[in-house]
């Protein structure tokens, strides 16, 4: 898997700003978590009151391929 989530942060770092990442336990890796923008309002725009967000499947910055999520079988015990 690509690095390109830290090469961006450590670029970032000087202004203050940094990528919003999410740490899921479905056994995603740590992407990217992109936020849905009104543009005409400049806000984030929500569904039923909640971010609408979206994890993306490849690198938004160098094309790579991210993993494939494995689903795990059965439900919670």
């Amino acid at each position: 898997m690509c690095d390109c989530v830290n090469l961006v942060n450590e670029k970032l770092r000087p202004g203050g700003h940094r990528l919003n990442t999410a740490i899921t336990f479905d056994g995603r890796p740590e992407v990217p978590l992109i936020s849905l923008i009104r543009t005409d309002a400049w806000k984030v725009e929500t569904r039923r009151g909640q971010p609408s967000s979206f994890w993306p499947s490849y690198c938004p910055f160098c094309g790579e391929k991210y993993p494939e999520v494995e689903k795990a079988e059965g439900g919670a015990a």
